[in-house]
């Protein structure tokens, strides 16, 4: 009985050993390199209408399948992957977000924009969600790049704010290649095109209440 413990306990030690002799051989190569992304949308030139008074840009809310710095896949209805090595420079929300406030800031629509973090008081308050940001590769022979965003202008009016402007905004862009540079060139290009109509819309809900 003694002598088959032993033999069991010295084929544990080998394989154990084994097992770490490979551990420390896959250590030795080279990691696989992570790349990250930023969105930088061009911002909209000045519109040629403008309300006095300060706009607060809130934080964007964002779906949670997207709130992380990974690059999102949509492979199947309800299937989505997560790429850990392509990310996104920092939170997408909060890139996002400053993308929009440089936005309103360069269409000239309000006196003054602002962020959460601002003392000067609001009258009016701009709010959005993404609801997509992702590749979508249900169709492999027709990838595209998916951004959906909606926002809501809302006005002070005593204490209170009402609904001046409500829009969803949806872009698909086609992807020639299964890259996620591509992919990245793509959604920047479709949270511009979104802020941009952004802009133009606003600036025709301001100028209808004038």
């Amino acid at each position: 009985m003694k002598r088959y413990a032993t033999t069991a306990l010295c084929l544990a030690v080998t394989a154990l050993a084994l097992l770490c002799a490979g551990c420390a051989g896959s250590l030795t190569g080279p990691a696989p390199e992570i790349h990250h992304y930023a969105l930088r949308p061009a911002p909209p030139a000045p519109a040629n209408v403008s309300a006095p008074g300060v706009l607060k840009v809130r934080r964007l809310a964002i779906a949670p399948e997207s709130s992380g710095r990974e690059m999102v896949y949509r492979t199947g209805e309800t299937l989505y992957a997560f790429d850990y090595y392509n990310q996104y420079l920092v939170n997408p929300a909060d890139m996002l977000t400053q993308a929009t406030r440089r936005a309103m800031r360069s269409a000239a629509l309000f006196t003054a924009v602002a962020g959460d973090g601002s003392s000067l008081r609001p009258d009016y308050v701009l709010e959005g969600t993404v609801s997509a940001l992702h590749g979508d590769f249900q169709d492999t022979d027709a990838p595209a790049a998916v951004v959906q965003m909606q926002f809501f202008l809302l006005r002070d009016t005593v204490g209170d704010y009402d609904i001046m402007f409500d829009h969803t905004y949806t872009q698909r862009i086609p992807l020639r290649r299964h890259k996620a540079a591509d992919l990245a060139n793509a959604l920047e290009r479709g949270v511009q095109d979104i802020l941009h109509q952004l802009a133009t819309d606003l600036a025709a809900t301001l100028s209808a209440q004038q």
